[in-house]
């Protein structure tokens, strides 16, 4: 299969750096669009070796010459790159949905210069944006439709659009939720425990997480106990 052209070179002349805490098939999809290419044919031809990826579970595992292509060809750290994969926490097992299903808030969205998908809005244990307070979306509330970034068309304008119904994720209307301060409470314990797991996961560790997880799901469902 032939090249892409611009890409026969191990530095790509288009080349986008991962934003703050950005996930990984959100990033290879900016990437793809940079270039005016569907993101699956784009990564098909992006090497002379082809990339085929297996979008639903890409984020936590991917191919590692997939990151590898990445750090070449994007001038960027082979750690960095890693960042942006659930791979870190991928041990722990109960603690990534380990479906298709996207993951945002609106409300960060709409800031955005260009919109990008976060990493920790995947986790399931994290219910609520810590910075507008409002429920994390998992579908179009227009027209309750999952959401999948590679799918998104390439004549949107950002990868901020339901592929299904064109709706503007953005301009979902946010959902505050009560007891704020209690789940922030419970999300930075849960992210503290999940960031300094180690591979082999003590047992220490695995019941830190596991209190912190239920705490977090107590507050979050409005059934707190006293």
């Amino acid at each position: 299969m032939a090249l892409l052209e611009g890409l026969s070179g191990e530095f790509w002349p288009i080349h986008p750096k991962p934003y703050d805490d950005e996930l990984l098939s959100s990033w290879i999809v900016r990437l793809a669009r940079a270039y005016g290419v569907e993101p699956t044919k784009f990564w098909r031809q992006s090497s002379p070796d082809p990339i085929d990826l297996q979008w639903p579970v890409l984020d936590y595992l991917p191919p590692e010459k997939l990151l590898s292509v990445l750090s070449k060809a994007t001038a960027t750290p082979p750690q960095r790159v890693l960042e942006t994969t659930l791979l870190a926490v991928g041990s722990v097992q109960f603690i990534p949905r380990m479906n298709a299903l996207l993951r945002y808030c609106p409300m960060c969205l709409s800031e955005d210069p260009e919109p990008y998908f976060r990493r920790e809005w995947q986790m399931s244990a994290f219910r609520l944006c810590d910075r507008h307070n409002c429920l994390i979306c998992c579908h179009c509330r227009q027209c309750r439709r999952p959401q999948s970034v590679y799918k998104i068309p390439l004549e949107a304008e950002f990868i901020s659009c339901c592929f299904h119904c064109g709706a503007d994720l953005r301009q979902q209307p946010p959902i505050v939720k009560t007891d704020v301060m209690m789940i922030q409470e419970w999300q930075l314990r849960f992210w503290g425990c999940v960031r300094e797991v180690p591979p082999d996961l003590s047992r220490a560790s695995h019941w830190q997480i596991v209190r912190a997880k239920n705490g977090l799901r107590r507050y979050s469902l409005g059934t707190r106990r006293n």
